[in-house]
């Protein structure tokens, strides 16, 4: 942003942690994400306001969760689609994919079994990135064209 450069950041997580949304641990956990994302005095996105107060923030970051849907004998039933996996592709050039997650858990290596792989080859390609030539790596740039026609069929 300080640059004037172009970016997005896509952010897709569950509507709520696993469990049931009666369970006072699972809203609890909600609001505090909510609290954390947009709604209180320190959160990212009023952080983010703060420092660029003539700046649209959507423009470079927003929140999403998946859900899916149907009918049976004409009652609408709505689950959330729990996402649990982690991708990050910086610049067409860099993939990181995996299931850990940013705590003691999952990074002190003697409680859950996660793992990450972080990807970047050595197969350039050259694509258009906001309208110039642009130097990408293969697989980041492959993986994020077809991936991102995925989730956004949800949205």
């Amino acid at each position: 942003i300080d640059n004037n450069q172009i970016f997005r950041v896509i952010v897709i997580l569950p509507l709520h942690s696993e469990g049931s949304w009666s369970d006072n641990t699972v809203k609890l956990l909600s609001m505090w994400q909510y609290s954390s994302i947009c709604s209180s005095k320190y959160s990212l996105l009023q952080e983010l306001e703060q420092k660029y107060p003539d700046v649209d923030i959507s423009n470079y970051i927003s929140f999403y969760s998946l859900v899916n849907h149907g009918t049976i004998r004409s009652q609408l039933f709505v689950e959330q689609i729990y996402v649990h996996s982690k991708l990050m592709i910086v610049d067409d050039r860099l993939a990181l994919c995996g299931s850990a997650n940013i705590n003691d858990r999952s990074l002190i290596g003697d409680r859950d079994s996660e793992i990450a792989i972080v990807v970047g080859d050595s197969k350039n390609i050259s694509i258009s990135m906001n309208g110039k030539q642009f130097v990408a790596k293969k697989f980041a740039h492959t993986l994020r064209v077809k991936v991102t026609p995925f989730f956004f069929q949800f949205m």
